[in-house]
């Protein structure tokens, strides 16, 4: 067994820190709850913390999204696109409000059998949760950003979708929700 840990129920184990990483406290600070001091004997709990916070995070925003995939075809997904992918009807739930679109995944999932999952997803849509006027006032900063032609109808269709998507995403999270989002998974 790993120093500072005990067996719970079941499986699980649970944290409990050991003598040595509260050394120099006296039994009633420790009962109070009173930091020891950041040192070499403690640094593990601050980890520890650290990691249990992150948990906390994934609980509070992941855990408050149902996301239903629907799968609908292989098929061209973007307007005048040869390349099959698997194209799917994503609903997003969160906190009594919900949102529906289609996805289409990448090429190379579809062409290896591999099913998109809500982390996919969630990645996805903390991008996509910046494509507002906000972000984007007119087309041509649009265009200029992802290198489209200011003049290309397709890339004013895909800025129409991505604007609808953003404005969308926004009913369901707000700002400080998607920046915990990104931070839980990495980005």
């Amino acid at each position: 067994m790993v120093k500072g840990f005990t067996r719970g129920q079941g499986n699980s184990r649970k944290f409990i820190p050991t003598r040595d990483i509260h050394r120099g406290l006296s039994k009633e600070q420790i009962k109070h709850g009173v930091e020891p001091p950041i040192s070499a004997g403690n640094e593990m709990l601050q980890r520890k913390k650290q990691e249990m916070e992150n948990e906390k995070i994934k609980g509070e925003i992941v855990d408050s999204i149902d996301i239903k995939f629907k799968f609908i075809a292989n098929k061209p997904y973007f307007d005048g696109d040869d390349d099959y992918r698997d194209v799917y009807r994503v609903t997003v739930k969160r906190n009594g409000e919900s949102i529906s679109f289609t996805y289409g995944d990448s090429i190379a999932n579809s062409e290896a059998g591999i099913k998109p999952t809500k982390d996919d997803l969630l990645e996805t849509l903390t991008s996509d949760y910046y494509y507002t006027t906000e972000y984007y006032p007119t087309f041509e900063d649009f265009a200029d950003e992802f290198g489209y032609e200011s003049d290309s109808r397709k890339a004013h269709s895909i800025y129409k979708k991505a604007l609808k998507n953003g404005n969308d995403l926004h009913k369901l999270f707000n700002d400080e929700d998607i920046e915990k989002l990104r931070n839980e998974l990495g980005n």
